[in-house]
C-alpha cells in the first residue's frame, strides 16, 4: 500500500487482513500479522482473529487472543460469547459454562439486535 499507492496502512486496514486470513484458516498467518504490524493492534483486529478462532476451533489461540481482548475492552458481551462458544465446540462445557457466569456477574447481555 504504502509502495504503491503512497497509503500508510491504518489499524482498520490490518484488522481487513487479519480477518481475511482468519477467514482463509491461516489462523497461524493472522497471528504473525498482528505481532508486525506497524501500528498497534486494537480490539478490532484481535476479535477479527477471535472470530476466526470460533470458525476453526482453534481454543489454544483464542486463550492467547483473550488476553488482548480483555485488556482493550473487559466488558465487551461479544469477546465472552465467542469464548463461550469456542469451549463448548472444544467439549468444554465446564469452560463455556465459565465465560456465561462471567457474563451474568458482569450484568453483560448478549445484544441480539446488533
Amino acid at each position: 500500500m504504502n509502495e504503491g499507492y503512497a497509503i500508510l496502512p491504518s489499524v482498520e486496514h490490518c484488522a481487513c487482513i487479519v480477518d481475511l486470513l482468519g477467514r482463509a484458516g491461516l489462523l497461524t498467518e493472522a497471528y504473525e500479522f498482528i505481532e508486525n504490524m506497524s501500528v498497534e493492534p486494537d480490539a478490532g483486529v484481535w476479535g477479527a482473529l477471535l472470530s476466526a478462532c470460533c470458525t476453526y476451533e482453534n481454543v489454544e489461540m483464542a486463550e492467547r487472543i483473550a488476553e488482548h481482548l480483555f485488556r482493550f475492552d473487559p466488558q465487551s458481551e461479544t469477546h465472552y460469547v465467542l469464548l463461550s462458544k469456542i469451549y463448548a465446540q472444544a467439549g468444554s462445557p465446564e469452560k463455556a459454562a465459565r465465560f456465561r457466569k462471567l457474563m451474568k456477574d458482569r450484568d453483560l447481555k448478549k445484544d441480539f439486535w446488533a
